[in-house]
């Protein structure tokens, strides 16, 4: 039964990952916009699977458009931005009326991949910073492909930085010089983008510790044929590195409890020495 679950639980996950691949993220959608009517947008790169809106409640909700196939999501990707018009209501002076605005969609993978060699990393942005904004502050550094604000899931706000994607790897230089720059009232820092280092304990550590024993064995192995050794190790003498630091420690403990005692011989028979001279009478000089 344990068995079953885990089996299902894989397909699960696998499963989940198969559709994210297939999964756009599309921002600065109007908030009257319907399903439908995204979806309609999106066919003319290929059958639309399905359309998620979330985070309804902000005012620029997270729209995730699923399609049937990757290379549909890929052309999609590829053209960065569309251009709709909606109609907005406003408020005016004596009742609400409705306007029509131009919107520029934001396209961009599900789970996006930043290129590093040709990204920037930007902090102490506003929280309240927007894609388009960030983008016309660096428009001038060259061509960008992509603007990416890490945000906070659940209130939907920034996190206070940001990446910054351009088209040529040169432009990074040419970005670097905006570092601490007045952007909305705040000195903002910009350095070249790094990938995060691995966590410890993966699959990397699990082999070179492995290939480490295996060295450690090797190099024992070696020492017992030079040694005239018939290639079985002594079971008196340590087998690996935490028994041979154990059996260093305890022989340098005996050494500093041997030098101690000896030392306090040594005092014992000083003392002694002085206490028979002081016991000892002085001769009286003959008349």
């Amino acid at each position: 039964k344990e068995k079953k679950e885990k089996n299902d639980k894989k397909k699960t996950k696998k499963t989940s990952n198969e559709r994210e691949a297939r999964t756009i993220f599309v921002g600065n959608v109007p908030t009257t916009m319907k399903k439908t009517a995204l979806a309609d947008i999106f066919r003319e790169f290929g059958e639309v699977e399905s359309v998620r809106f979330r985070s309804v409640a902000f005012q620029d909700p997270e729209r995730n458009v699923v399609f049937s196939n990757k290379q549909s999501m890929e052309e999609a990707v590829n053209t960065k931005s569309l251009t709709i018009n909606a109609k907005v209501a406003t408020n005016g002076a004596e009742e609400k009326t409705e306007e029509e605005q131009e919107f520029r969609l934001r396209i961009d993978r599900a789970t996006p991949t930043i290129s590093h060699d040709k990204s920037i990393f930007v902090g102490n942005l506003p929280y309240d910073t927007e894609d388009d904004a960030l983008r016309d502050h660096f428009s001038s550094c060259g061509d960008i492909t992509n603007v990416r604000i890490v945000r906070d899931r659940r209130l939907n706000i920034g996190k206070g930085f940001g990446y910054v994607t351009f088209a040529k790897k040169t432009s990074v230089g040419t970005a670097r010089l905006l570092h601490d720059t007045d952007f909305r009232g705040r000195k903002i820092r910009v350095f070249p983008s790094q990938e995060r280092p691995k966590k410890r304990g993966g699959t990397d550590d699990q082999a070179k510790a492995t290939e480490n024993r295996e060295a450690f064995e090797r190099r024992n192995k070696r020492k017992r044929k030079l040694s005239g050794g018939n290639g079985v190790s002594d079971p008196s003498k340590p087998s690996f590195a935490g028994e041979m630091a154990s059996a260093k420690d305890t022989r340098r403990k005996a050494q500093r409890k041997g030098k101690k005692q000896k030392h306090q011989m040594r005092k014992k028979a000083y003392l002694k020495k002085q206490r028979t001279k002081k016991k000892t009478p002085k001769k009286q000089p003959s008349t």
